[in-house]
């Protein structure tokens, strides 16, 4: 099997956006019968990366661990569990997702098991794309993530520590429109964009694009395999650029309201003052979160099943695990799922954190309406927001 595009160089890995449509009827399941039932599968497929971005550990170079990678083979079976378990959706990362041999064979089978499937890709290969990838990409109905955090060419080439990352990415998005394939931006907020956020949404206008989902820079590692890079939390804007961010928030959400392109502020808004305000009190043992919900539930542990690029079964992105597909045996990728999250589960059930927590923020917004919509006497004061929330998701 052919990869999509010819490299010499690796890639850098997206940030992962989680397609939640079955959402309410998972979380009716965990919350009247305790079933915990994944909903969305989330594969790392690759640890090879050509961008160098400020805020990545494999960008940076800091990958230590060499183990067999996931392969084709290992993916089609993927595939099979989850039609035969009728999870219905899919997200492919990295690394860079373009870079993975077969890559068009994943979604060409992905599509005909009829699976919802967002491929997350800094974008930079796509105007290389081979012939067929496009009519592929349009067969298998999958949508793309582009990891951008700047329209600026200066700020988007430091960034992503490439010189030519700003017109590769741009182009490869312009070409994802003209295709007809579904588009969306994930894009990280740090000290150098964060007064471009506002131009950043009006481009994706233009573009064509048709969401941005925004987060801080975690500063925990991206990749549990991996030591972070050192200082991550100063990458971060200063709590004294909050109001600031602020301000920027509704003059997006103020653009949203007469045009196509939507954002998450609504509810990114209701928990980034304060894991800002936390970043100097890391440590104390207290997550963030606990000053945003009054009662919390990690939607990881009980909705999605995560995988890194060596076929490890992760309780979520941030934690480690023993469990790995290529040893299962007769067992099934939900038994798997099971045995490296239920620990987890226990240890939470009694208010036990593991210190990754304190940086939990790749699925915070899922999070933060899983415990609203779950404990809705404990958080009534969000109730607003993500009736707001899910109204815009209807009627998207």
């Amino acid at each position: 099997m052919k990869p999509l595009v010819s490299a010499e160089k690796p890639i850098s890995p997206g940030d992962k956006i989680q397609v939640m449509s079955s959402l309410p009827g998972a979380l009716f399941k965990n919350i009247c019968l305790g079933i915990s039932e994944p909903v969305l599968v989330s594969i790392n497929l690759t640890n090879r990366c050509n961008q160098h971005c400020i805020y990545c550990e494999i960008g940076r170079g800091r990958l230590e661990t060499e183990k067999p990678l996931l392969d084709c083979v290992d993916m089609e079976w993927i595939l099979e569990e989850m039609e035969n378990y009728r999870i219905p959706n899919l997200v492919l990362g990295g690394g860079e997702p373009l870079l993975f041999e077969g890559l068009l064979d994943i979604l060409s089978s992905a599509g005909k098991r009829g699976l919802q499937t967002v491929v997350q890709t800094n974008g930079m290969l796509i105007p290389h794309l081979r012939d067929g990838a496009w009519e592929v990409l349009k067969k298998s109905r999958a949508s793309v993530a582009v990891s951008i955090d700047s329209f600026n060419p200066e700020i988007q080439n430091r960034v992503k520590g490439v010189p030519n990352a700003h017109h590769l990415q741009k182009r490869g998005i312009q070409l994802l429109v003209e295709h007809g394939i579904p588009v969306s931006l994930s894009t990280v907020i740090t000290s150098l964009n964060h007064a471009d956020l506002s131009n950043l949404v009006e481009e994706a206008e233009v573009l064509g694009v048709r969401e941005v989902i925004f987060q801080p820079v975690i500063f925990s590692s991206n990749f549990p395999d991996t030591t972070p890079i050192p200082d991550k939390k100063g990458l971060n804007i200063l709590p004294a650029q909050v109001e600031e961010i602020e301000r920027r928030f509704d003059q997006i959400l103020q653009f949203e309201k007469n045009h196509r392109v939507s954002t998450n502020l609504k509810v990114l808004r209701c928990w980034l003052p304060e894991y800002i305000q936390s970043l100097d009190q890391s440590g104390t043992g207290n997550p963030f979160f606990h000053k945003v919900l009054r009662r919390f539930w990690c939607a990881a542990l009980d909705l999605i099943i995560s995988l890194n690029y060596y076929g490890e079964v992760l309780p979520c992105n941030l934690l480690k695990s023993s469990v790995n597909i290529k040893e299962r045996g007769e067992k099934h990728l939900v038994d798997l799922w099971n045995q490296a999250c239920e620990p987890v589960r226990m240890n939470l059930r009694k208010g036990l954190y593991p210190d990754a927590c304190a940086s939990c923020i790749c699925n915070f917004s899922t999070n933060f309406l899983g415990s609203t919509i779950r404990y809705p006497l404990h958080n009534f004061q969000h109730i607003p927001v993500v009736l707001a929330s899910l109204t815009r998701y209807l009627h998207k």
